[in-house]
């Protein structure tokens, strides 16, 4: 009987110690998961940025694309679809005449650069600025 009793409450003191890293990764991961979302949903909204210029003559639309990179509209109105995003940090660029193996195309590049992500949880995962985020696509109209 008394072998029992020396045993008593090892279980939450196991479970003390092993919590504190538990939840440090957790945390981690889901940071880490909401970066990676803030990162697709800026390479998706420049793919529409520049699909959407790819359709318009050359330095046409860019103001409407640069509205589409920031909140998914090409109206320049509500939130932003990622927090911090600006239209400040979307340029957009034209190649004429790349030469292909079937002749010359016009290309359109719209580039994310800038962009500073904001951790919730900045002893687990830092605060950091993404690299450039660009889409490129043959441009049609000329």
């Amino acid at each position: 009987m008394k072998a029992i009793h020396k045993f008593r409450g090892v279980a939450a003191v196991e479970l003390a110690i092993l919590l504190i890293p538990l939840v440090i990764m957790t945390f981690g991961m889901t940071e880490l998961g909401r970066a990676f979302y803030y990162y697709n949903s800026l390479l998706k909204s420049t793919r529409d940025a520049s699909r959407y210029l790819s359709m318009q003559s050359r330095g046409e639309g860019e103001a409407q694309a640069r509205c589409l990179a920031v909140h998914g509209e090409t109206g320049c109105g509500g939130e932003a679809l990622v927090p911090g995003m600006a239209a400040g940090m979307v340029q957009i660029t034209y190649e004429a005449g790349v030469e292909t193996g079937h002749g010359a195309i016009d290309l359109v590049r719209v580039t994310v650069t800038g962009f500073p992500f904001s951790s919730l949880v900045p002893l687990v995962v830092t605060n950091m600025v993404f690299g450039p985020i660009s889409s490129t696509m043959r441009q049609g109209a000329s």
